[in-house]
């Protein structure tokens, strides 16, 4: 993957709240977002407690998308409930769209 260059960074570690704004602060310094400019990060997760809990309590943008590992699960606490929720990652760019970002044209 890295040769590739498909990412920027690749971050393995255990997620935490501190983990997912540390990859946040991290993001911003390969956009080169200067201080005070907004930025919108979203977290895409299969997991409600290891993702979207995570997310949300981060404050990011948050989309559930359920897998075959925890199978469909229900948020059980307000910071379990997603911003969006999709069945396939072909919907993504409507979400994308609905917050007025888009993805470039390759």
């Amino acid at each position: 993957i890295r040769q590739h260059d498909y990412f920027n960074e690749i971050v393995i570690e255990l997620k935490s709240v501190e983990a997912f704004e540390r990859v946040g602060k991290l993001g911003r310094q390969y956009l080169a977002v200067p201080d005070g400019h907004e930025v919108t990060t979203i977290v895409i997760g299969d997991s409600l407690q290891r993702d979207i809990r995570l997310g949300n309590a981060a404050g990011y943008t948050t989309v559930y998308i359920p897998g075959s590992f925890e199978g469909r699960e229900i948020p059980q606490t307000a910071l379990e409930q997603p911003d969006f929720q999709i069945e396939s990652i072909t919907e993504l760019p409507s979400i994308l769209a609905s917050l007025g970002l888009y993805l470039p044209s390759i």
